[in-house]
């Protein structure tokens, strides 16, 4: 199984949702240099089911977030103990989706290191 490279794709989410959901690109991109930026797009996108998959409907299919997270338990634990989820990890393993669980629970995790490189991207 090809590991799944989380950074990539939520770099590319953020970036594909800066260019279509915001004005963030129109005339000078100057708001792209602003010091606050990361933060708004932080605020804005951390309970967006398309790159976080923390609302309400998570990130793809149970099956689909299960064989992402399979080739990445070193970046679920990784991220586990960031958010001090331990002992309470454990819902993960008896909740009725836990692929979707440690899915958002990396990708909430590597967020504002992808905003970073997404905004990288664009400006250059």
């Amino acid at each position: 199984m090809e590991k799944y490279d989380y950074r990539k794709v939520i770099t590319d989410e953020i970036v594909d949702w800066i260019v279509n959901q915001t004005d963030l690109m129109e005339d000078d991109r100057a708001a792209l240099y602003d010091d606050d930026i990361s933060n708004w797009i932080y605020d804005e996108v951390f309970a967006e089911d398309s790159i976080t998959g923390n609302g309400p409907y998570g990130y793809a299919r149970e099956e689909q977030c299960r064989e992402y997270v399979a080739s990445n338990f070193d970046l679920y634990f990784e991220a586990a103990r960031e958010f001090d989820d331990f002992p309470t990890g454990e819902v993960a393993w008896t909740s009725r989706n836990p692929g979707q669980h440690m899915d958002a629970t990396i990708r909430c995790y590597l967020l504002g290191e992808c905003i970073e490189k997404a905004l990288e991207e664009l400006r250059k």
